[in-house]
Parts: structure tokens; sequence; C-alpha cells
């Protein structure tokens, strides 16, 4: 692609302006919007090196289009409607736990298409970046739902066996949980501890 640019002397002379190829739009378009890949993942999505991708990415002013706190926010909406719609529906067991895979592979869920503009890939990666997390949330939310039918079993029993079980499998739950929210960072847009000052007059 040529543009104009003024020189020195004050004539205006023909630059050359470089454009990204189309598999550079697709990764970057991927790597703005997930703030937890890595140079070493778009590296591998491409067969290059990591060195190879961070010069590329200075050189074309890669920057990030999401960051965390605004995924996490945007997945709890986003799951909230998704319970919501689930509301009427008998309590679901807990699913199956999912194994886990880069973080590009994840993307590939939400398909790119080959000759996508830039701005369209960056939709559909920002969407996957946070539907990924909706599902996980989701999820969470359905498994507690599991436990608090072992709890309710239990209590209807009176099985001191079946109360240990449930006790046993939320601690577990728990425990998963709370990896897995850490590993996507969906803790991120949530408030830290309050903090109160007192302050003591004089009398």
């Amino acid at each position: 692609m040529l543009g104009m640019e003024q020189g020195q002397s004050g004539a205006m002379v023909v630059a050359e302006v470089r454009k990204e190829t189309q598999q550079w739009v697709l990764a970057r378009a991927r790597w703005e919007a997930e703030p937890q890949m890595t140079f070493s993942d778009v590296a591998l999505l491409l067969g290059i090196s990591k060195q190879a991708v961070a010069k590329h990415a200075q050189q074309f002013d890669w920057r990030r289009r999401l960051d965390m706190p605004t995924i996490a926010a945007r997945a709890h909406e986003k799951a909230d409607r998704a319970i919501e719609q689930d509301a009427d529906r008998s309590q679901p067991q807990a699913p199956q736990v999912v194994a886990p895979s880069p973080v590009f592979a994840k993307l590939s869920r939400h398909e790119i298409p080959a000759d996508a503009t830039l701005e369209q890939a960056r939709k559909i990666s920002q969407d996957a970046a946070i539907d990924e997390r909706v599902e996980l949330l989701t999820r969470h939310r359905r498994e507690w739902g599991a436990v608090r039918n072992l709890a309710y079993a239990a209590i209807k029993s009176k099985d001191l066996m079946e109360a240990r079980t449930a006790k046993t499998v939320a601690e577990a739950i728990k425990t998963l949980q709370d990896g897995e929210r850490k590993a996507w960072g969906l803790d991120s847009g949530e408030e830290g501890p309050v903090k109160v000052t007192v302050v003591r007059g004089g009398a």
C-alpha cells in the first residue's frame, strides 16, 4: 500500500505503508481480545518464534482491547441471563469437567472466517473470550445446585453418611472452582476488601 508523506525539502514523496497479512490479522484479533493469551501462544499458533511475534506486535502497535475486569463483568452478566432462562427447568446435575487446553485453541470454538477483516475478527474474538467464561460460570452455579440437592437429600433422610458425602462434595467443588476462577481471571472484576477508617474527634 502506498501513502504520501512530506520530505525534509517540503516535497511530497511516496512512502510504502506496510499492511498485516491475513494470518496476522486473525492472530492479532485473538491476542487483543484475550488477556491470558501470550506471544508464545501466538507463536505456537503461527508456527514461528516468540521473538518474531513480539517484533511484529511492536511494529504494528498491537494493544489489548479487553482487560480482565471487563471480561469478568460481562461474563457474570451473561451468566446471570443464562441462569434466569433456566429458572423454570428442573435442577440440573453437575456436568463432566472438561480438560483445559491452550488459550489460542479455546478461541477456535468461535470460528473466524479466513477472509475476516480485523474489526470482524476482533468482535468474534472478544465474544469468545467472554462466552468461554460464561460457560464456566454457568457450570459453577449448576454444580452448586447439585450440591444443594445432596444436602437436602441428607436432611430429608437424616442419614449421617449422606450428610458427610454432601459436605465432602461441597468442599471438593469449592476447591475446584476457586482454582478455575483464578486460572480464568474471573475474580478480577470483584471488589477487594472494604477498608474502614475511623476518625476520632477531639472533645
